[in-house]
């Protein structure tokens, strides 16, 4: 059985302030705009997340709401504080507790260096370019989807997963500027 991940960074954001909490950093505007610009690419590729896992930092519903407001429709989504900052194990445990059988295109959106992190314990194949760029570095609001070979989420970690999409806003031709 074959399931589709697509992982999300969450778009640029302001640097914050001197007692501000980071989880309360916002979107510039040149992160709302690149929202746009990915959303536009994942619904042309023909994504539907049949479920969203983000992050509760306002950076990362920010940018949910951005991708969500290109299908013109609500998707479901589910918050979790475990998804702050986490890991590349912790976001595997994330999806293996909220994600069921019947989820066929999961997306997560969450921070660096977990979503990094992730994506390169999970490419196992792909292509070599993408691989290589995405080896290098996950910009803001890049997005990775996998092809995961896989009966269920909760065996993820184990599944043999292919890289079909590594993209972000400049490598799609956006030049974004504030």
């Amino acid at each position: 059985m074959t399931k589709t991940l697509i992982l999300l960074r969450h778009a640029k954001t302001e640097t914050g302030s001197p007692g501000q909490d980071d989880r309360d950093r916002h979107l510039v505007e040149r992160g709302q705009k690149a929202t746009q610009i990915v959303g536009n690419h994942l619904r042309q590729l023909s994504i539907r997340p049949d479920m969203t896992l983000c992050s509760t930092a306002v950076r990362t519903t920010e940018t949910w709401f951005g991708i969500e407001q290109v299908y013109r429709d609500t998707l479901p989504v589910t918050y979790s504080d475990k998804l702050y900052l986490a890991s590349a194990g912790e976001i595997l445990s994330v999806i293996a507790e909220h994600a069921t059988d019947a989820v066929e295109q999961l997306l997560v959106v969450s921070h660096n260096p977990g979503i990094h992190e992730l994506a390169m314990k999970l490419c196992h194949s792909g292509d070599e370019e993408l691989i290589e760029r995405m080896s290098i570095k996950f910009p803001t609001c890049a997005s990775a989807i996998f092809r995961c070979h896989t009966p269920d989420w909760q065996v993820l970690s184990h599944a043999r997963c292919e890289l079909v999409d590594f993209k972000s806003p400049r490598m799609l031709g956006q030049e974004i500027k504030d």
